[in-house]
């Protein structure tokens, strides 16, 4: 009989995308084109999981999974992959799919996966999308790219000032379906809409009933301009050590919430960049197409190839006295 202590020293079995025979699996699958064993294989797993291993595979085992089996992936997958590969699958998925996919997805990811559809794809997925979705995606792409207004997420929690705590938690009640899937804040607005205060939840949860949310909320608030750049809402968010913050318009009007979860994103993908930028060498992944890693890297070795014909070229010009002084011939590779 193992004890509680053994039990939690057992190893955590490693992601599919870690285990290569699972993905050569997949692979093979994907060759024969045998969806009944892909979807045997990737149906159950979880869509952190089952994005991780779409990322891994050769583009073109990717997208004969879309072609196969694209109508049974979980909508959660297609914010967990990277803009990348997400714009190359993106095609091979059902119109239809994708604008279902859309709506069950908060509004922060419907929007980031609606960017990475082309022009033609995107009417039709629209189109196959319920009304509040395509409102919701059209707004969100009317802001420009890399801004809290792309990033926020248009469900959120607001009471007017004078409501109690019994009011919201009723209202919530009432409303569940429309409630965020997670929130941490209530956002307590005036008559024009614009936040005053936040409450939260765990605050909300303490007190009793007939409590006055003006007695447990707190201001003033920062506040998150639609056209604020991400990379500045991300220092805003690590600067108050923020886990949610709402999103006003240009007449303050709240609009909108930016949670931690896509902070975290971005921070991932700013501090990428921003390495990538001092190596002086642009974004290239390993499941890229040899066409697109030439296009990546043929600049910097058409460098290096320059430098390596200059140091010959001066080698060259000093091959007599190399040939007086063979000693110099050491020097030959530094130089290189």
């Amino acid at each position: 009989m193992s004890t509680e202590s053994e039990t939690a020293a057992e190893p955590q079995h490693a992601p599919p995308s870690e285990n290569p025979g699972f993905i050569a699996s997949v692979i093979g699958a994907a060759g024969d084109h045998d969806g009944p064993l892909l979807r045997r294989l990737l149906t159950e797993l979880s869509p952190p999981d089952l994005a991780d291993v779409i990322e891994h595979v050769p583009l073109e085992t990717a997208l004969t999974i879309a072609r196969l089996i694209g109508r049974e992936l979980p909508p959660e997958v297609l914010p967990e992959l990277s803009w990348e590969r997400r714009e190359e699958i993106l095609p091979e998925l059902p119109a239809d799919y994708v604008g279902k996919a859309l709506g069950e997805l908060d509004t922060d990811d419907a929007a980031a996966v609606a960017a990475d559809i082309n022009e033609e794809q995107l009417g039709e997925v629209l189109a196959a999308a319920d009304e509040d979705t395509r409102l919701a995606v059209e707004e969100a792409l009317s802001y420009e790219e890399e801004t809290a207004g792309r990033l926020m997420q248009r469900e959120y929690v607001a009471a007017p000032e004078g409501a109690s705590v019994g009011d919201v938690i009723d209202r919530m009640r009432a409303d569940s379906a429309e409630l965020p899937d997670e929130f941490f804040e209530i956002y307590v607005v005036d008559a024009a809409m614009r936040p005053v205060a936040a409450v939260r939840v765990s605050q909300l949860l303490r007190s009793k009933r007939d409590t006055p949310l003006a007695e447990i909320a707190r201001s003033p608030l920062i506040l998150i301009r639609t056209d604020m750049d991400q990379e500045e809402v991300a220092q805003t968010f690590q600067k108050y050590h923020m886990a949610s913050a709402p999103v006003v318009d240009e007449g303050g009007r709240l609009t909108g919430m930016v949670t931690v979860d896509d902070i975290v994103d971005i921070i991932s993908e700013e501090g990428e960049e921003d390495l990538l930028k001092l190596a002086g060498v642009s974004d290239a992944a390993q499941t890229d197409s040899v066409a697109k890693s030439v296009r990546a890297r043929a600049p910097w070795l058409l460098v290096n190839l320059g430098t390596a014909v200059l140091a010959s070229a001066v080698i060259k010009v000093f091959e007599h006295s190399i040939a007086e002084l063979v000693a110099l011939a050491v020097l030959m590779p530094i130089v290189s």
